[in-house]
C-alpha cells in the first residue's frame, strides 16, 4: 500500500497552486461576467447583478481606468472583446 505524504512542503505546494489559479482566474473571469451582467434580455436581478459586478471587479475596473498604461491597455482590449 502506498504511504500518504503529509509533509508541510506538500501542503504549501497545494496552497500555492490554488492561490495561483485564483490570481489568474479572477481577472480572466471579468470579461464573461461583464457579458452576463450586461445582457439586456436577462431582466431577472439585472440591477443587483450589476451592483455585485461593480463591487467584485472594482480592482479590475480601477486597473482599466487608472492603472499603469501597459496594463490599462491590456485590460481595456480584453474588456472590449467581451462588450456587445
Amino acid at each position: 500500500m502506498r504511504e500518504v505524504d503529509n509533509s508541510p512542503l506538500r501542503a504549501w505546494g497545494i496552497i500555492l497552486v490554488v492561490v495561483a489559479v485564483l490570481v489568474i482566474a479572477y481577472p480572466l473571469s471579468f470579461g464573461p461576467m461583464f457579458w452576463l451582467c450586461s445582457d439586456p434580455s436577462n431582466r431577472v436581478g439585472h440591477d443587483l447583478k450589476s451592483k455585485a459586478f461593480l463591487v467584485v471587479y472594482d480592482p479590475v475596473i480601477w486597473m482599466m481606468q487608472s492603472g499603469p498604461q501597459p496594463l490599462r491597455g491590456l485590460v481595456t482590449r480584453y474588456f472590449q472583446f467581451w462588450e456587445k
